[in-house]
């Protein structure tokens, strides 16, 4: 149980969608991306993440991979707001704790995290259910002040109130 990182696009995360047909009946395909294999965040730094959440697929309740929702249930990108938090200090949940510490700045990647690591038997108001597996496409865009499109200091700080 916890959190893993997927990187690969060929991961069975994504089930079998058809992509590129005119019903495409399959969750998103995410563009995954290497960080710079040189910043990784630290416990209590703070990062600034891009993130879509999903459920995972209800259809394959007993499957062992992740097959995640197709709608998702949260989007920084949707609202034009990346997250800034610390992170390794339960400002997060623990899947986001300890999995965002494993990236590296500018890394796309997937975190499929168990309900122990996710929000548990409580879940988190309507939107996720108790004991729910939870996906998040994420990608970390900052380390404290160190960004990889670095953002005008007027709307970062915005963006943080």
């Amino acid at each position: 149980m916890g959190v893993q990182i997927i990187t690969d696009p060929n991961d069975p995360i994504y089930g079998e969608p058809n992509y590129g047909k005119k019903e495409n009946t399959g969750p998103t395909k995410f563009n995954f991306q290497p960080g710079d294999n040189v910043n990784f965040p630290k416990v209590g730094d703070e990062v600034t993440i891009n993130y879509t959440g999903y459920l995972k697929n209800p259809n394959y309740p007993k499957h062992d991979n992740f097959i995640k929702s197709i709608d998702h249930f949260d989007s920084s990108i949707t609202r034009n707001k990346p997250l800034f938090c610390k992170v390794g200090v339960g400002q997060l949940i623990r899947g986001w704790d300890e999995g965002i510490l494993r990236l590296s700045l500018g890394q796309k990647a997937t975190l499929a995290v168990t309900s122990d690591y996710g929000y548990g038997s409580s879940g988190f108001g309507a939107v996720i259910p108790p004991n729910s597996d939870l996906i998040f496409d994420v990608e970390l865009i900052g380390i404290n002040d160190l960004f990889i499109n670095p953002p005008s200091s007027t709307s970062s700080e915005q963006q943080k109130q």
